[in-house]
């Protein structure tokens, strides 16, 4: 998608790097005027996902 004008042979490859360089340019973009809102929702479901995955190692460490 970035590259597109520049090439006439255009041809996507998408890969989860592909994916996250996108989405990061998109979300940081100045013009982008609900970064903040999306930093903050990512930043709250980050910390949700973490407190699940520390439990989840809790418990398995002490059922060793």
């Amino acid at each position: 998608m970035r590259e597109c004008q520049w090439r006439s042979n255009y041809n996507i490859k998408v890969n989860e790097s592909t994916r996250l360089r996108l989405t990061i340019d998109l979300v940081m973009n100045p013009f982008n005027l609900k970064s903040q809102e999306v930093l903050e929702a990512a930043k709250t479901y980050y910390n949700e996902i973490s407190k699940k995955e520390e439990r989840l190692v809790k418990g398995i460490g002490n059922m060793l």
